[in-house]
């Protein structure tokens, strides 16, 4: 009787886990070129309205004058925010990357329920924005800078138009690709949902500089967040943030 000799076929190595898209050092990298991208570009565009050959405080104080620095200012954060969404678009064409942070998608319910969430959530940042506003804060000067380089511009179609698209447009896009795409989604593969989304607002809200509209903005960073938590979606967040810009525009122009 022959020995028969049984050669088994080796296991296939189990296939390793992806790793969490996005990783925290990426998020953290992206808020840092937010920063940067920020800082360089309305420097750029700033310096040639500034008399360098004064003493610094002379140059300090032209730095503050809205009348120097108003369209500078918005022609930098129009040039700045337009190039960080064209960098993060070829950051996130890699794999699906666009999937998993929600971009290419209306949400993970269906329509009725998106729209009911969303809208929801939208009347609360309103609501909000106009009670700390009116009624918690009315004497606090809230972004008084903002308003001053605003008021600073001439009010020129051209002009009026590119206020628009910055701020209505760009700014709340490329705030939403940072602070919820990036920031709180890999918070989110770490810590509870409702520290990431805190960690998110507060960041969000920090970046803006104004002390006196900090709690507002992280309120309604956190309005935000949740809105992103709730239906995976991005798009929506991104609409969300637009309407809140939007309304908060013309409010000002209004009163």
């Amino acid at each position: 009787m022959s020995n028969t000799i049984i050669l088994e076929r080796p296991l296939s190595p189990e296939p390793a886990p992806a790793k969490p898209f996005p990783g925290i050092w990426a998020a953290l990298g992206w808020v840092g070129l937010f920063i940067l991208m920020q800082v360089i570009v309305t420097m750029l565009l700033i310096l040639p309205s500034i008399d360098l050959s004064q003493g610094m405080d002379v140059v300090m104080q032209q730095m503050r004058d809205p009348n120097l620095v108003a369209l500078p200012t918005i022609r930098a954060l129009v040039i700045a925010n337009l190039l960080l969404i064209l960098l993060f678009w070829l950051y996130v064409r890699k794999g699906d990357r666009v999937t998993q942070l929600g971009l290419n998608h209306w949400g993970q319910h269906d329509a009725k329920k998106t729209l009911r969430i969303a809208a929801i959530l939208i009347v609360a940042a309103l609501a909000f924005n106009i009670a700390w506003t009116m009624l918690i804060a009315p004497k606090l000067e809230m972004q008084k800078a903002l308003r001053d380089i605003l008021a600073a511009i001439p009010q020129t179609g051209l002009n009026v138009s590119m206020i628009m698209f910055a701020t209505v447009i760009l700014a709340p896009i490329a705030e939403e690709l940072i602070f919820r795409g990036m920031l709180q989604k890999s918070l989110s593969h770490r810590l509870p949902i409702w520290a990431s989304i805190g960690i998110a607002a507060a960041v969000f809200s920090a970046m803006h500089g104004d002390i006196n509209s900090a709690p507002a903005l992280m309120v309604i960073g956190a309005i935000f967040g949740l809105l992103y938590h709730l239906t995976g979606s991005l798009r929506v967040t991104i609409v969300a943030h637009l309407a809140n810009n939007l309304f908060a525009m013309l409010a000002s122009n209004l009163s």
